[in-house]
């Protein structure tokens, strides 16, 4: 997200064995004292400065496509403070001549209720600043939607351009997916959680504090790539990936610091470093994460342009012009075959590329092996209550596997062979053609061979296992198996109600010990047999 900075208050401190200088915005709050955010007793009627008429004095249109909401970066506070944000700052003409709209700054109006007065403040926008730890690369769950950084989400809206366009970042790795609505989630990690056993305030200054951290039971590995996480009472402080044995010099004055170079491999504490940060923090304050593959997901954005965002003169921010065009996000080149892009989109100016590091949740519901999942809960829910349950899949309308680390790229040629998991309808009927005259007449109901139930034939000599899942219809000429679940199968009202303490499925899938069992029921011919044959690798199929 571009970043709006304001003229800042300086201070000093020493750190890393030199001065440097540590810029923040600063204000003063309802009690005169200094707050690196407007507080909401104080402050009111926030608002970014839009003159749109170059004719009229005071012209300064909204090429930075600015907006007021509420504060990231004290998202947990109450009542939440409002903050400025800006899109763009690649629109400004500002060569000195009669196109000249204004610089990349962006001016925050507001009314001061202490001084009973109105005020201006300029921001500054920059797209990137390393220095202080900004950059187009965030940190994600597994599972989790993925949404464009804060605020351009709330400037997409609802509705979603279609012009997004998300991929892969490891070609080997199902990670960026979108479902049938045209949401996008991420699928899978490249990363895990470590947990932290103690966080202890090691020392302070003016507007820096240091953090020793111990880990609970993992050692640091030389050269792994590590990402920090940090939040307050007030919410969302910062984060900052790592290598240990490297210095990111150009991150000292962020506001979450890691010296990567002073960590020593095998060892389970490293030091972190706050500018400014709170003196009181927690373990539960500080998220550590292992990072083995980065950028496992990339998205370009496009959003809606805004009645008060300026584009040009005939879409000048009055409300006027080409109000809720699609166009990207600060547009980086063309798009080009290359990029994966579909085949309309090409030749168009391209969004800048924004990167998602993602980790896999803290806790997930657990599948046994060999369990067969139908109500909701699963085995080991039963056995520790207060764990994640699965959901109950036998009441879903539709379902899919969207990814498997046994099979990460989900290759068709792979899929029957290597896998985790397989979900599958294990109640619908399952057929395959058998010709009337070819049915064997030893096993029709003149031989008393098979119980007949609704116009089907059910045969007598099979096991209770298969009597009722395996029949022949004579009107269709179809042999079939159909599948139960507490003797229940699909049309029964009660299907899904609550399962008794012991539950038992019967799919509709032939095992080869079944396949035998009916293979030699007296009377069978070749024609029968064949048929059975064709219907095991039919259920097969499935699974």
């Amino acid at each position: 997200m571009p970043i709006a900075k304001a003229p800042n208050s300086l201070s000093e401190s020493k750190a890393y064995g030199q001065k440097i200088r540590i810029l923040y915005q600063t204000y003063l709050d309802a009690n005169n004292e200094l707050k690196n955010y407007f507080d909401p007793a104080r402050y009111q009627e926030i608002q970014i400065y839009n003159q749109p008429n170059p004719l009229l004095p005071g012209y300064n249109p909204n090429e930075e496509h600015a907006i007021v909401t509420g504060s990231f970066r004290h998202s947990s506070a109450a009542p939440r403070p409002f903050a400025a944000f800006a899109l763009r700052n690649d629109l400004n003409i500002t060569s000195q001549d009669s196109n000249y709209t204004s610089d990349p700054f962006v001016l925050v109006q507001y009314f001061d209720t202490v001084l009973q007065k109105h005020g201006m403040i300029p921001f500054k926008v920059v797209t990137e600043d390393a220095t202080c730890g900004y950059a187009f690369d965030y940190l994600m769950t597994a599972g989790d939607p993925v949404v464009a950084p804060y605020p351009l989400n709330e400037v997409i809206g609802a509705t979603p351009p279609p012009e997004i366009f998300g991929k892969n970042g490891n070609p080997n790795q199902i990670c960026y997916w979108k479902d049938h609505k045209g949401q996008s989630w991420t699928l899978s990690g490249g990363g895990q959680l470590i947990e932290i056993a103690d966080a202890i305030l090691t020392e302070t200054d003016t507007n820096m504090v240091k953090y020793k951290v111990t880990l609970a039971s993992e050692t640091f590995q030389f050269n792994h790539t590590y990402l920090i996480k940090v939040t307050d009472p007030r919410g969302y402080v910062g984060t900052m990936p790592f290598i240990v044995g490297n210095a990111n010099s150009l991150w000292r004055n962020a506001h979450v610091y890691v010296n990567g170079n002073s960590i020593v491999n095998d060892h389970a504490y490293f030091t972190v470093t706050l500018n400014p940060g709170s003196q009181d923090l927690s373990a539960s304050s500080f998220k550590l994460y292992h990072l083995e593959t980065l950028d496992m997901v990339k998205v370009y954005y496009w959003y809606p342009l805004q009645p008060s965002f300026w584009l040009n003169k005939n879409t000048p921010g009055n409300s006027t012009g080409q109000v809720g065009l699609s166009i990207p996000w600060l547009p980086d080149g063309q798009i080009t075959s290359s990029d994966g892009f579909p085949k309309d989109m090409l030749n168009r100016p391209k969004s800048l590329e924004i990167t998602y590091d993602v980790v896999w949740p803290e806790e997930v519901p657990i599948l046994k092996a060999g369990e067969t999942l139908t109500f909701p809960g699963g085995e080991y829910r039963e056995d520790h209550p207060d764990y994640p349950g699965l959901p109950g899949v036998l009441s879903w309308a539709a379902g899919q596997i969207v990814y498997d680390s046994l099979a990460p790229t989900l290759e068709s040629e792979n899929l029957y062979y290597r896998y985790l998991a397989r979900l599958f309808p294990a109640l619908i009927e399952r057929q395959v053609d058998l010709a009337m005259d070819q049915f064997p007449e030893d096993l029709k109901p003149a031989s008393k061979r098979v119980d007949v139930i609704m116009n089907r034939w059910y045969f007598k000599e099979l096991h209770a296992g298969l009597q009722k899942r395996i029949y022949y219809d004579p009107i269709t000429e179809k042999l079939g198996i159909v599948g139960f679940i507490n003797d229940k199968t699909l049309g029964d009202d009660t299907l899904t109600a609550s399962p008794p303490s012991i539950y038992v499925l019967q799919p509709n899938i032939l095992t080869d010990r079944e396949v035998n069992t009916i293979k030699v029921i007296e009377g069978a011919n070749a024609q029968f047999k064949a048929a059975v044959d064709e219907l095991f690798h039919l259920t097969s199929k499935c699974c």
